[in-house]
């Protein structure tokens, strides 16, 4: 579900079997630039995820255990609530591939 904070109305939603994975779904979101758009660890799309990227919105997301990066930089000073804010770099050939470009933070 798209939800627009602006009209607190949804603006999207994709209904689907439950043995559909989610990141299916990410193909069918209508993406604005200017967004943020908040996936659980589950979607490592990286091909979807660049796609927000080139469309000048962002993303959070739970990273996985096993994904291959290196910070390049951190941001200082954070609410008690929030473990860590960086950008990252995929080191992994097959994540950088479909996202080459450093994710904005």
């Amino acid at each position: 579900m798209l939800y627009d904070l602006e009209s607190q109305v949804p603006a999207f939603f994709h209904i689907s079997t439950a043995s559909v994975y989610d990141s299916k779904a990410m193909k069918e979101i209508p993406y604005e630039s200017g967004s943020y758009y908040v996936f659980d660890r589950g979607y490592n799309a990286f091909k979807e995820l660049f796609k927000i990227h080139l469309h000048e919105s962002f993303f959070v997301m739970r990273a996985k255990k096993n994904l291959q990066c290196k910070c390049c930089k951190w941001r200082r000073r954070l609410p008690k609530n929030i473990l860590t804010d960086a950008e990252i770099e995929f080191t992994e050939y097959n994540s950088f591939r479909k996202y080459p470009e450093r994710p904005i933070r």
